[in-house]
């Protein structure tokens, strides 16, 4: 069940993507097909006490030639001192600008859920911006989600967990 904070994220996200890809899609020269990308990141927590989270994501999907993705992903967080592991699954559409410059920046939206190893499941909403170099992604992004569980570094069950992640990713296929 959504509450209204993750509606307000979810729609706020989805109408910037949508307006920027209607208003900047343009041929750039790339073909449609097969596209992956692994990331990793730091994540840290906004409205919580808890420190630093490595975060590996791998997404695979299809690349349209617009500089259009739609892709699905799995990944793999964990507290960097207290090995408390959190498996997030997602679908996440990302649309590219510019894309016959050098540097190209980026906007995507990751919506799905945490899988909490030992708690339970928790949707989240999580939009992204960042620029492409080549094969490189750098990126930051916002993430939000509700807690099902009452570990110390997510906070107490029912708080609404907010973080920033800085990450890289290397992309391959088209």
């Amino acid at each position: 069940q959504f509450n209204t904070d993750m509606r307000r994220i979810l729609m706020i996200s989805l109408t910037i993507l949508l307006f920027s890809t209607s208003v900047f899609a343009q041929s750039n020269g790339t073909t449609k097909g097969y596209r992956g990308e692994v990331s990793i990141g730091d994540m840290f927590g906004l409205n919580t006490e808890y420190g630093s989270v490595l975060n590996f994501q791998t997404t695979h999907g299809v690349a349209f030639s617009d500089g259009a993705f739609v892709g699905a992903g799995i990944g793999f967080l964990s507290d960097i001192d207290d090995f408390y592991p959190m498996i997030p699954v997602f679908l996440k559409v990302s649309q590219s600008f510019c894309r016959n410059n050098t540097i190209n920046p980026y906007a995507s939206v990751s919506l799905g859920c945490y899988l909490n190893a030992p708690a339970g499941v928790a949707l989240y909403a999580s939009p992204e911006l960042g620029i492409e170099v080549s094969r490189f992604r750098l990126f930051a992004n916002y993430s939000f989600y509700q807690n099902t569980d009452d570990c110390y570094w997510h906070g107490n069950v029912g708080e609404k967990v907010r973080s920033l992640t800085i990450g890289i990713a290397f992309r391959f296929g088209k």
